[in-house]
């Protein structure tokens, strides 16, 4: 089912603060908020180091089906009907330019990675807290 809280580390709540990680080497690349957070919808506010800038990200489902379409909106640029579906504990939703996948994790991080025109991988894990050896080697797979 496509309730986000699915997708996210269980902790996660509105106004958490986060560190944002590169996927490998596992480094701080900025720092961001979990602005609002409910089962359909997530607002998150990131700010990359280099080059500076500040992005926002929206998700709004429209139930908890596992598969339908869905709206983004990326930087204040409203991205409607676009198609998801789950696969094991991953949340995939196609925007028209990439796709992104939301890994839920028993760690307390999730991974948002993207495939297509733009590949990244960026790590949302509490701010403050040190990563362990082990979730410095994690798969991103």
């Amino acid at each position: 089912m496509a309730d986000l809280r699915k997708f996210v580390w269980s902790g996660t709540h509105d106004g958490m603060k986060v560190d944002l990680y590169s996927g490998f080497p596992r480094v701080i690349i900025g720092n961001g908020e979990i602005n609002e957070f409910k089962p359909l919808y997530i607002r998150v506010t990131g700010t990359l180091n280099a080059p500076r800038r500040t992005e926002t990200v929206e998700i709004i489902m429209p139930n908890e089906s596992d598969r339908g379409v869905c709206t983004l909106i990326v930087s204040g640029n409203r991205f409607e009907n676009c198609p998801y579906h789950v696969e094991g504990r991953a949340l995939h939703i196609k925007h028209p330019s990439v796709e992104i996948k939301i890994d839920a994790n028993d760690r307390k991080y999730t991974w948002v990675a993207t495939t297509g025109f733009i590949r990244l991988a960026v790590g949302l894990w509490p701010q403050g807290q040190k990563m362990t050896a082990e979730d410095l080697a994690q798969d991103l797979a």
